[in-house]
């Protein structure tokens, strides 16, 4: 059995982080129709990337820990990964969200978008 690591629990490798959604412009929500998916991108990624690097679970650098030598940490990406996801679908038209939906993960819809 393999014990979690101590610091773990103070200290996680990975820490829960919100969203600063604040920072989001006037941007419109991402339609295909109205062809603007370089300006929403754009938008998109500046918020991430000022809510303490979150664009890394869009690009695969984010890391999920071990969840027996680090749960917490392990958690905490599950739950940021979650967090981009489902603002990702706060910015989408329901014609783009009925697309994407069944992805589970920030990257697997990010892709999906891309295409």
């Amino acid at each position: 059995m393999v014990t979690p690591s101590p610091i773990d629990t103070t200290h996680p490798s990975v820490p829960a982080i919100s969203i600063l959604d604040s920072t989001w412009a006037d941007e419109p929500l991402l339609s295909k129709t109205q062809n603007n998916w370089n300006s929403w991108k754009a938008q998109m990624l500046d918020v991430l990337i000022l809510s303490k690097g979150l664009d890394s679970y869009l690009n695969n650098s984010a890391r999920r820990p071990d969840l027996e030598t680090e749960p917490r940490a392990a958690d905490n990406y599950i739950l940021n990964d979650k967090s981009v996801h489902t603002y990702i679908c706060t910015k989408l038209t329901k014609e783009e969200l009925s697309h994407v939906k069944s992805h589970t993960s920030a990257k697997a819809m990010w892709d999906a978008l891309k295409d």
